[in-house]
């Protein structure tokens, strides 16, 4: 279904504040900010402000068939379940930086290569680099097999060099190899939602769990209004002193910079720590 300027027009339960747009800045009050009375495109809460009965009574609705393409994925509905893949995506990008007639790779990076700033190679095109790197990231939702190659190649966007530029057609030339690829959702499988968090500097562990958190907050009032009721979600974190800190909200006094970086976290989603430990729990991981 093709909903009209609903987004634009849902009414917003929580307080959001935007900054001013650049270019609109008010004259008389340049640093102040617009309290959103309806939902903005875009923004997150905008889909829940609005529910398929309530907006076919509002808006005008048209009914565009069933879904087989959006923004560069491909889903395909069998009786079995659903296929999602981006093959003419991976078509496209391909052909737009002239990788569909080179050789297919079976692995994405080579095993001996170890990438670095190289400040004595040759600078290429910043411009073509951050685009193609641009490109494959989109991949990353669906392609976990390229995510890190990917995301190691994304450090030099600044300054890239030739190596990381070789590195980078390495992974389009995989790519061309199994364009196929892609998830699959049996239609009988169970739906399990745990969450995984990792940092590696001390006491950012925590703050990234406490991220974490409220994006798991976040999903789980998104699946209640799909008729998805969950009461325990586990967040696997692999750092006991965050997991520690977590449980008990005493310890936040006792950290050097996490009392500033929590308040701040939590002022926006408006729940406290202990409030979110006792509705998710963090559990260990086995993650390696």
């Amino acid at each position: 279904m093709d909903v009209k300027s609903a987004f634009l027009n849902g009414k917003l339960n929580e307080e959001v504040y935007v900054q001013q747009p650049p270019g609109f800045e008010s004259t008389e009050f340049p640093k102040h900010v617009y309290h959103l009375d309806k939902a903005l495109y875009g923004l997150k809460q905008a889909p829940g402000a609005w529910f398929s009965e309530l907006m076919k009574s509002e808006f005008e609705m048209s009914l565009v068939g069933e879904l087989t393409f959006i923004l560069g994925l491909q889903v395909k509905q069998t009786p079995g379940g659903t296929f999602i893949s981006q093959s003419k995506y991976v078509s496209d990008i391909l052909k737009k930086y002239k990788i569909n007639d080179s050789t297919s790779m079976k692995i994405p990076i080579a095993t001996r290569v170890k990438l670095d700033s190289d400040p004595s190679g040759k600078s290429v095109d910043v411009k073509t680099y951050r685009g193609m790197i641009g490109s494959i990231l989109y991949l990353t939702a669906i392609r976990p097999d390229i995510m890190f190659e990917t995301f190691l190649c994304g450090r030099y966007q600044a300054n890239p060099k030739e190596s990381h530029l070789s590195a980078v057609n390495r992974v389009f030339r995989y790519l061309r190899g199994p364009p196929s690829l892609g998830i699959w959702y049996p239609k009988l499988s169970s739906f399990d939602l745990k969450a995984y968090t990792d940092a590696d500097h001390a006491e950012a562990e925590h703050v990234a769990a406490a991220s974490c958190c409220s994006k798991v907050i976040w999903m789980k009032t998104q699946l209640r209004d799909s008729g998805l009721q969950y009461y325990r979600i586990p967040i696997l974190c692999d750092s006991k002193s965050a997991i520690a800190i977590s449980v008990n909200p005493v310890q936040h006094s006792k950290t050097k910079h996490i009392d500033v970086r929590v308040s701040d976290l939590f002022s926006d989603i408006h729940i406290r720590v202990s409030d979110l430990i006792s509705d998710v729990h963090i559990r260990v991981s086995d993650q390696t």
